[in-house]
């Protein structure tokens, strides 16, 4: 199983990938814009396991096609 470090850092390389789009993932996520401008600028240490599940929810659901972000 991977541990809390690496889907953090997966996650992180993830959202990378989405630049631009961290509003609308943000808001699909129910977490605010600046909490992920914070996670992504190394400014949340240590993020609260249950706000990661629910980006990493919405990033999967993007992958596959689920969701479809605005250009």
């Amino acid at each position: 199983p991977m541990n809390q470090e690496r889907i953090l850092e997966s996650t992180m390389e993830a959202l990378e990938k989405y630049r631009g789009h961290w509003p609308e993932i943000a808001q699909r996520s129910k977490l605010s814009y600046s909490w992920i401008i914070k996670l992504m600028n190394g400014g949340t240490k240590n993020p609260r396991i249950k706000e990661v599940q629910r980006l990493v929810t919405t990033l999967n659901r993007i992958k596959k096609g689920k969701i479809q972000l605005n250009s």
